[in-house]
């Protein structure tokens, strides 16, 4: 009856745990994103922005063109001046209608004002690189102007700008001072007339301007950012926070989840700046990721004002200005695509989202089979075959190897590190034939090989910012645009210049047209042209897309626009989408068919069928890793509950039959005391039980083997028993030894 109650009891136990088992898949949610706001309000520009710089009415706009706005309230004035990318704007404190303008690689300049006009006054050079560098913030204390730089921190008084900037840190004889080598100073912060802090790629500068001592805080690292809030000094390096006092003392490091960009503190909320994400924290503990719909500006400096004076903060992304109230709120958005790439009949695209699709060429719809990591997302791609390349917001140039099933990627794929240079990657190309890749580096050019891996620097390229590659069709050729030097051409490897491109500047974009006679289109920041030819006004478009050697497609900030080239000339053929955002590192030409990457997905896009586009449908629904593992844990843990259960029953059961055999032998043994008085029969009899008793082994037989022979042993009847005397008695001594004998059944 017991070993009924003890099956029953196990058959329970099973059907309750795999009921329980069936209740967590069959009631296991999917996972959602609730939709959530900022309350901001979005301010759109229709170039690309770059800069945001405070002033005492209003504030300042900079634009990737040379465009800069000033905003009061809801009044905004534009001005032009034909410069480069502006990096920060500073309006001289002795006369209110001059401002000073860091502009990429064209030195500090000092501008008037004149109604709804910019006025070029001077520029200012330093030592070794005139006026060729970047400044990237100006700082005016009192009557001195400092300013950050790609070659270092400078100073000018205000009242004697004929005295020139004058190096301030860092000096004594460095390479920099002597002989013009890049080092990055990105931001100034000022502590009344006491403090000046500079935030440098080698480390927090700190300068007591009473002293005029100089000190080097936080040595190795990247200091991106410094500020003061609440009196304490706020330094932003890679993934961690620092807050110290002035003077350097009672320093606490608070790591974050992922490198940011950029960071500013309104209230009690810090909010840290990636590229396409805002992470929030009231207490540098637990952080809130917000995805953003526009994307910060590449390389980032000044984009943002903790508070405007009437209660909100100011952000800056790539096209838009933000307004947002100083009270915190949720937003989410479809995911923008970001970047996108083909090899052969196999489309790549990655969102902001950090999901990577694959897509074969003839269907419309693309399966998810990938999520990059929060710091691995790609800025640039291409692929060969199943390995993706690209470079991303870490400085790292990476190898992924996917297959098409999204479970299998997650659980076996891991990006490779090729290479990490120490300044910024420009632009990459991927040769697949010469199996190598080509990336552009902040002022030179390196060469990967994809065998091993080896990575070597191009000479011919030192000191030349490549901003885009171009490779020519049934050719071996590389055209390769900078930024300042003009085109050059790689022809077996030879590298030379390419005629008549000496003087191009700020050329983002080429292309070759014509197999039979090549032709070079170029694209700058404010011009599209053919070389040697035609030439027409492309303001703020960042690449092309030339099409059956007869169309081009350009990506502005906002739609597409649309050339011909017919009998050398270029024709405007006007704007399409225009209400659409594209992203113009997210595109690629396959089968005379433009694929481009927006906010609201891909668009394919077919030169004379405009009207008749299509999108791509993006499949999304994976298996949920968390799902699965909990799934998986459960299982091994019914399992588990399950042998450890069946373990303990069987230990207890032979512990059991040991104790009723140690109980046996017992009996048996109080019989020893009657063998003298007892027949041979019933002592062999005797005998026989101990022989029984002994056979059984209870750690090797089975617990049905053991209970059967507990059982013959309690139905055992010697033979004199069975066999009665002829008077029918048994001899009292005898009957003694059969009561004992009998005692052992119980």
């Amino acid at each position: 009856m017991a070993i009924k109650d003890n099956k029953r009891n196990k058959s329970l136990l099973l059907v309750g745990w795999f009921c329980t088992l069936l209740l967590l898949v069959v009631t296991s949610c999917k996972e959602t994103t609730a939709s959530r706001s900022l309350s901001e309000r979005e301010f759109h520009y229709d170039e690309r922005l770059s800069a945001l710089s405070t002033d005492k009415n209003g504030y300042w706009i900079g634009g990737e063109t040379g465009v800069v706005w000033h905003v009061k309230g809801q009044n905004r004035k534009r001005f032009y001046t034909g410069l480069d990318r502006i990096y920060d704007i500073e309006r001289d404190p002795l006369r209110t209608n001059r401002i000073w303008i860091a502009a990429r690689n064209e030195g500090l300049q000092l501008w008037n004002m004149v109604g709804d006009t910019l006025i070029h006054e001077a520029t200012f050079n330093i030592p070794c690189k005139g006026n060729r560098y970047s400044p990237y913030d100006i700082d005016i204390i009192d009557s001195s102007l400092l300013v950050a730089t790609s070659q270092g921190l400078f100073s000018m008084p205000l009242d004697y700008r004929q005295q020139g900037l004058k190096a301030v840190y860092p000096t004594n004889g460095s390479c920099t001072d002597q002989e013009g080598k890049p080092f990055l100073v990105n931001q100034l912060c000022h502590a009344g007339d006491q403090w000046l802090f500079a935030a440098t790629q080698a480390g927090l500068a700190s300068i007591n301007l009473v002293s005029q001592k100089t000190a080097l805080r936080h040595k190795g690292e990247n200091i991106r950012n410094v500020a003061i809030y609440d009196g304490k000094l706020h330094i932003l390096s890679d993934k961690q926070l620092t807050i110290e006092q002035l003077d350097g003392n009672n320093a606490k490091t608070f790591p974050l989840p992922q490198p940011v960009l950029s960071f500013y503190k309104a209230g009690a909320t810090h909010y840290f700046i990636t590229a396409s994400s805002i992470l929030l924290s009231d207490n540098l503990e637990r952080f809130v990721s917000i995805p953003l719909r526009n994307n910060i500006p590449d390389n980032p400096h000044k984009i943002s004002i903790p508070d405007d004076g009437n209660g909100f903060s100011i952000l800056l992304t790539k096209n838009a200005v933000w307004r947002i109230p100083h009270h915190l709120g949720f937003f989410n958005a479809n995911p923008p695509v970001i970047a996108a790439c083909s090899a052969g009949n196999d489309f790549f695209y990655v969102n902001n989202r950090h999901e990577l699709f694959r897509q074969k060429a003839g269907e419309q719809t693309a399966t998810k089979i990938y999520d990059f990591e929060n710091d691995e997302l790609p800025k640039e791609m291409y692929a060969k075959g199943d390995d993706i390349y690209y470079y991303n917001t870490n400085n790292q140039l990476c190898r992924l190897t996917v297959g098409n099933h999204y479970l299998t990627n997650q659980l076996f794929a891991r990006p490779d590190v090729l290479a990490q240079p120490k300044t910024r990657i420009t632009s990459m190309a991927l040769q697949a034939p010469q199996g190598r890749i080509l990336l552009g580096v902040q002022d030179y050019l390196l060469s990967i090989d994809l065998k091993n891996n080896k990575t070597d620097t191009v000479s011919a390229m030192n000191n030349k910012y490549a901003t885009a590659f171009h490779q020519t069709q049934n050719s071996e050729d590389i055209y390769i645009a900078t930024l300042n030097h003009g085109v050059f051409v790689e022809n077996d490897k030879q590298i030379q210049s390419v005629a008549g491109t000496q003087n191009k500047v700020f050329i983002s974009s080429l292309l070759t047209y014509g197999q039979q006679h090549p032709h070079l289109l170029l694209l700058t920041n404010h011009h599209l042209q053919i070389q040697g030819s035609d030439s027409v006004r492309a303001d703020g478009c960042s690449r092309m897309f030339c099409i059956n050697d007869s169309v081009v497609y350009t990506i502005p900030e906002a739609g597409i626009h649309k050339y011909k080239i017919k009998n050398g000339r270029l024709i405007d053929c006007g704007s399409l989408f225009a209400d659409i955002h594209f992203n113009a590192q997210a595109g690629f030409v396959h089968n005379n068919t433009l694929h481009i990457g927006s906010d609201l997905g891909i668009l394919q896009l077919e030169p004379g069928k405009e009207d008749a586009t299509k999108w791509v449908t993006f499949d999304d629904k994976v298996p949920s890793l968390q799902l699965i593992g909990i799934v998986i844990f459960t299982v091994i843990f019914i399992i588990c509950i399950i042998f450890i259960s069946y373990r303990r029953h069987r230990t207890l059961t032979y512990r059991q039959l040991q104790m009723s055999k140690d109980d046996l032998h017992r009996r048996l043994a109080a019989l020893d005391t009657l063998k003298n008085r007892l027949t041979k029969a019933e002592r062999n009899a005797i005998d026989s039980i101990g022989d029984e008793i002994d056979s059984i082994n209870i750690s090797s037989q089975s617990l049905h083997a053991n209970n059967e022979q507990f059982k013959t042993l309690s139905t055992y009847r010697p033979t004199e028993q069975r066999h009665s005397p002829p008077n029918g008695k048994i001899p009292e001594r005898t009957d003694r030894a059969y009561s004992a004998v009998r005692g052992l059944r119980t």
